[in-house]
Formats: C-alpha cells, sequence, structure tokens
C-alpha cells in the first residue's frame, strides 16, 4: 500500500497496463446485455498505485469531470477527518452545539439535544424526513433550519436510516469550524495535494456546499483519491491525514436497514451480501474485505486493501448488483 503514483499530477501507467483488456472489457459487455438505458461511462484499475486498465464511453473520458451523486459524501467525512485532525471538532460533539437560534426549532427534544457528529456520519440522526429533493431545487430556502425541526422518530446513534441531509449538516459544521467554504478547505487539504484541479460542488440557498451531493470529478481525480485513501493518508511520503481515521471512517459502524447497532459478532457473521456488510463514516463496506465511496446509478470508488488495488466506476446503471457481481468475477480474482 506504499506505493505512490507519479510526481506529475496524471496517472502513470503500469508495465501490466493492457495485460488485462479483454477480461476487464467484460464488465462493460455484462452492463450492454442488461438491455435498457444502462451504460457504463468509464472504469479504471489501478494496481500497486499505477493504472493497469482504463476504459470510457464516447462521451465520456479519464480527465472529464461526471456527477458523483451520493458518493460526494465520502469527500465531505474526509473534510471532517481534516478539522478533526486540525483540532477543531470532534466525533462526540453535540451538533446542537454548532448552531444558533435562527437555525434551531424553538423547542430543542431530547434527541436532537443528544445528537452528535458521529450520529450524523453513521446515517443515524433519526429525522424522519429526507429534505434533499426540496433541498436540490431550491424549495426550502433554509435547509439547515428545515431539518434541525424535522421530527427525530428513534434515538440517534441506535438505527441506520439514510438521509442526505445528515451529510450536509456534517459539511457544514466543518465549514463553521474551519472558517472556510467546504470545498475550498478540501482543496487546500486534499485536491492540491494529489494535483486534482478540476473539480465543481452545488450548494444550496443557505450558501453551504450540498455534502451529500454535488460533486463533479473524473475518473482520474477519483482514482488518486481511492489510492490517497488504500494509502492510509498518505501522498507522496507526506501523511496528509490521520491514518487511523480513515480505517475508523471505513469500517463498520452499524447495520444498514436492521434495528439496532451492530455488534462485533454480526461483523464476523455477515452474510456475503455487499448490501448488508456495514456501514462507516459515510462509507459503504463491501465483501472481500473491500469498502466504497458510492453515489447513484453506479458512481463508485472501490478500495481494495488486500490486492493493492482501487476500482473507479462512473455509469447511468439501475442494475447495480449486476455491476457488483461483474466486477467481482472478471476484475478481483487478476489483481
Amino acid at each position: 500500500m506504499q506505493a505512490v503514483l507519479a510526481a506529475c499530477n496524471g496517472l502513470q501507467k503500469s508495465a501490466d497496463y493492457g495485460k488485462y483488456d479483454t477480461e476487464f472489457d467484460k464488465v462493460f459487455n455484462d452492463i450492454r446485455a442488461i438491455r435498457t438505458t444502462d451504460e457504463l461511462h468509464s472504469l479504471v484499475v489501478l494496481k500497486g498505485g499505477k493504472l493497469i486498465y482504463d476504459r470510457h464511453d464516447p462521451a465520456h473520458g479519464l480527465t472529464s469531470r461526471h456527477i458523483l451523486w451520493s458518493a460526494s459524501k465520502s469527500f465531505t467525512s474526509i473534510a471532517a477527518g481534516f478539522a478533526i485532525q486540525d483540532g477543531l471538532l470532534a466525533l462526540d460533539d453535540k451538533v446542537v452545539g454548532f448552531f444558533g437560534p435562527e437555525d434551531l426549532p424553538e423547542e430543542i427534544s431530547p434527541q436532537l439535544a443528544e445528537m452528535t457528529v458521529r450520529d450524523l456520519l453513521i446515517m443515524s440522526s433519526g429525522f424522519a424526513k429526507d429534505i434533499i429533493y426540496q433541498t436540490r431545487t431550491g424549495e426550502i430556502a433554509h435547509p439547515i433550519r428545515e431539518t434541525l425541526s424535522t421530527e427525530i422518530n428513534f434515538e440517534p446513534g441506535s438505527r441506520f436510516h439514510y438521509n442526505s441531509m445528515d451529510t450536509y449538516l456534517v459539511g457544514v459544521i466543518v465549514s463553521k469550524v474551519t472558517g472556510r467554504d467546504l470545498g475550498d478547505y478540501l482543496d487546500e487539504r486534499l485536491f492540491k495535494p494529489l494535483g486534482i484541479k478540476d473539480w465543481y460542488w452545488e450548494k444550496t440557498t443557505d450558501g453551504y456546499r450540498a455534502g451529500g451531493w454535488g460533486l463533479f470529478l473524473s475518473p482520474e481525480s477519483l482514482a488518486k483519491a481511492g489510492q490517497f485513501l488504500l494509502q492510509e493518508g498518505r501522498w507522496k511520503g507526506r501523511q496528509l491525514l490521520d491514518p487511523a481515521y480513515i480505517h475508523d471512517a471505513t469500517s463498520a459502524h452499524i447495520l444498514q436497514y436492521e434495528e439496532g447497532k451492530l455488534s462485533p459478532a454480526q461483523i464476523e457473521n455477515l452474510p456475503r451480501d455487499d448490501k448488508r456488510q456495514g456501514y462507516g463514516y459515510q462509507f459503504w463496506c463491501l465483501t472481500h474485505n473491500a469498502y466504497r465511496m458510492a453515489g447513484a446509478h453506479g458512481q463508485w470508488v472501490i478500495v481494495i486493501p488486500d490486492k493493492d488495488a482501487v476500482v473507479v466506476v462512473t455509469s447511468f446503471c439501475s442494475n447495480e448488483q449486476k455491476l457488483t457481481d461483474s466486477i467481482w468475477k472478471h476484475i478481483y480474482p487478476l489483481l
């Protein structure tokens, strides 16, 4: 995992580049065989920090920006990790402590009072409603206030309930404690060191970056981010982010779609099902001792430490299980 990318801003090709084209191309064939509107836009594979495969459809390329949808969430988690490393934030900090009366409801419930940053990161706030769509369309003028006023229907931290506004609040909190725009803060701490220059991140009507969605990066930039995670926060000889945070963020803390917290025994006995391996701090745990950033329609950065490998996917794919199975079938065995 100590291999690093070339000193230049691009990806360095391995001596094995092209060696696996015939087999890895089968992932494209599998998606075409679905015979729907599904399409694979890009597939990039790194091994030992070097490029061994990349293929793109005619409308996309290695350096072309692509919408990440909810894969944006993992970058917000990384930004939170930097803020924690800087001593500006702690996982057990209470969420209400970062907001004033202009954002908080008149009556703060016991559940909201006890909600922590960690609860937001593991998607267990307890907020009953996800207002991402009204926030994206601008229908809601003050999404922070609207979110914090949402009914809470279970004890924060006790259950998984996917809610993009949890991530939005994390991003807002990072902006508040750093005094920086979330995108600019991540640009300084992550993007620039990795040589990532071309990025875009949507903002909401509150003026903050979306956090849980709306980030655009190229497959090349995603590959660099995946390699950064694989190297446990190290890049070109510099330790950018505490490896303990990356390990914690990419480990299972709660079981998706099940009541109760994830116990060590459950983790050991999880079924071989990529949808039920547990959730970290905005990262999805997978089989094969892997984890991924994940966005709608198959925007993935899959990190496979056991193989010293990173797999990047951008697509418009409704059958994500088919795509997952194809990667494990055609790519994983040759890594």
